[in-house]
């Protein structure tokens, strides 16, 4: 019985550093957010890795010229895009077919 309660409590206190363990891993990630930033005829967007601007983006990329998105709702998508590269460890371009499949206007 003492060899039961003995094994019992080192399952518990395993499994209590185990997920200690995998919530501190989780803290060690830094925050990453996308806003849309209005321009002169239209919008484009900033993308913040710890509260400061790692990306500051004023027009479409991968788009020759400067234009602008059409709207915060397509500037903050393309955005969106770039950080999920981001966090597959992907270089953070996207190409022209990429943003055509997402429905991203591309000239006015």
């Amino acid at each position: 019985m003492k060899t039961i309660n003995t094994l019992l409590c080192c399952v518990i206190f395993i499994s209590i550093a185990s997920c200690a363990q995998q919530q501190e891993g989780a803290s060690d990630k830094l925050p990453v957010e996308a806003i849309a930033i209005p321009a002169t005829n239209g919008w484009g967007y900033e993308i913040h890795v710890d509260h400061k601007i790692f990306i500051k983006q004023d027009y479409i990329p991968a788009v020759s010229g400067m234009h602008k998105f059409i709207n915060k709702e397509q500037a903050l998508l393309t955005a969106d895009m770039v950080i999920d590269k981001m966090k597959q460890g992907k270089k953070p371009y996207l190409t022209i077919n990429e943003l055509q499949n997402a429905g991203i206007v591309l000239d006015k």
